[in-house]
């Protein structure tokens, strides 16, 4: 549930989960099933309400640029980027 607060990428979570049944000895693959049922309802729960509670936002970028490629050669090329 945590996971599904910070990023969009955690609803992979749930399918590694599901992956380990084929290491699993025979029979168990039921209790995995309901794991993996209950983490995907619990993610989708999750990323929905939030979607609802912020509602739509602006999308900000740096110096005019636009997303996209435009966006990856201005982090590439800034000299910023590449200092420690």
């Amino acid at each position: 549930m945590l996971a599904a607060l910070n990023r969009e990428t955690s609803g992979l979570i749930p399918f590694l989960l599901m992956f380990s049944i084929f290491a699993l000895p025979e029979g168990s693959w039921r209790e995995v099933m309901l794991f993996f049922i209950a983490a995907c309802v619990t993610y989708v729960a999750i990323v929905v309400g939030l979607r609802f509670l912020y509602e739509r936002q602006e999308l900000l970028m740096p110096d005019g640029h636009h997303q996209g490629l435009d966006f990856l050669q201005y982090n590439l090329l800034r000299a910023i980027t590449w200092r420690s």
